[in-house]
């Protein structure tokens, strides 16, 4: 979570580099617009930090859903064997005729 936020904020700070050198007067066109360059490696570096958020999210949520898988084989697991060890032998009679 704290990646996206991250995140946000750094495309949010390219949106105001990129809104404070319009407002200035430079001009979209010029290579070494300093602001552009800012603008342009805050958007990169923001995209780079969605997609390593993205990636940190899908791993945790792949192990919450194995450990929540072990934990139901565990359950079931016990449940079988308290199931098969809570019940008291019965006793059978064999009449022989």
């Amino acid at each position: 979570m704290e990646f996206a936020i991250v995140s946000a904020l750094a495309f949010g700070a390219g949106a105001v580099m990129g809104a404070a050198g319009t407002v200035l007067g430079k001009d979209g066109d010029q290579a070494d617009d300093p602001v552009r360059t800012a603008m342009k490696q805050g958007l990169a570096w923001s995209m780079e930090a969605m997609d390593n958020a993205q990636g940190a999210i899908a791993e945790a949520s792949e192990s919450f859903n194995d450990l929540m898988a072990e934990a139901r084989m565990e359950a079931n697991k016990s449940k079988q064997t308290s199931s098969v060890t809570s019940q008291p032998p019965s006793s059978v009679e064999i009449d022989a005729d």
